[in-house]
């Protein structure tokens, strides 16, 4: 299996391109700074390795794995333990992206952070990821693989519907507009319809006519716009 080691070294033009502040707004978090402090964070033991080395630029899969360390904060999760959790599943699945993988489900007690692994008889079992140790645990709500897309060949988070189910037309694609959220079927970034339609004095079908995206895609490119406080 390829890491995305290798992967992001062989696709940098279509791994996706964001900025601190852009992912902040994509994921409904506070401050741009927290991303920041993340990526550069513990230098000997960082939660999350940025996919582009020289670049300030965070990638597609820098996105995944801070809206998998946010979701993570936000149970209860201290920093110090995903460093350590981040470090051993970095090991364990030969991967510079583990919370990007499909591979594998993480769960929390809001403590810990579990690794679950399925065995042929079908029974589940959690690893403590910074320990090592198994263990039967109650799983947590389902949430960090909703609308989100993997590779086939490297488990990777290849794309992710932000709204599958209120608004399916909205994808975030690194292939589509170096990964800003889109109109997928169009291509085009939701961010140009919203202020197109704000200039066109919230005309739809002005909109629609200038872009040839039909209205219903329009509408859930606003829709979408307007969740993110647009």
């Amino acid at each position: 299996m390829q890491t995305a080691q290798d992967l992001s070294t062989e696709r940098t033009l279509s791994g996706g391109f964001y900025t601190s502040a852009e992912v902040v707004r994509m994921l409904g978090m506070r401050n741009p700074r927290t991303v920041r402090e993340w990526l550069k964070g513990d230098q000997k033991n960082p939660v999350i390795l940025r996919q582009y080395r020289d670049a300030d630029d965070l990638g597609f899969w820098d996105l995944i794995e801070v809206r998998f360390v946010d979701y993570f904060r936000r149970e209860g999760v201290s920093m110090q333990h995903l460093r350590k959790a981040a470090v051993r599943a970095r090991e364990k699945f030969s991967t510079k992206h583990p919370f990007a993988l499909s591979q594998v489900k993480f769960k929390t007690d809001r403590k810990s952070i579990f690794a679950e692994l399925a065995h042929e008889d079908g029974v589940k079992e959690l690893e403590e990821m910074t320990t090592g140790q198994l263990s039967f645990y109650e799983l947590v709500e389902e949430f960090l693989a909703k609308g989100v897309e993997f590779d086939a060949t490297s488990g990777l988070a290849r794309r992710w519907q932000p709204e599958p189910s209120a608004l399916p037309v909205i994808v975030v694609d690194p292939k589509i507009a170096h990964g800003q959220p889109s109109v997928e079927k169009e291509k085009v970034p939701t961010r140009a319809l919203f202020l197109n339609w704000k200039a066109e004095g919230f005309s739809y079908s002005a909109t629609s006519d200038w872009f040839e995206v039909s209205e219903e895609h329009l509408r859930q490119a606003v829709e979408y716009e307007m969740g993110l406080g647009a």
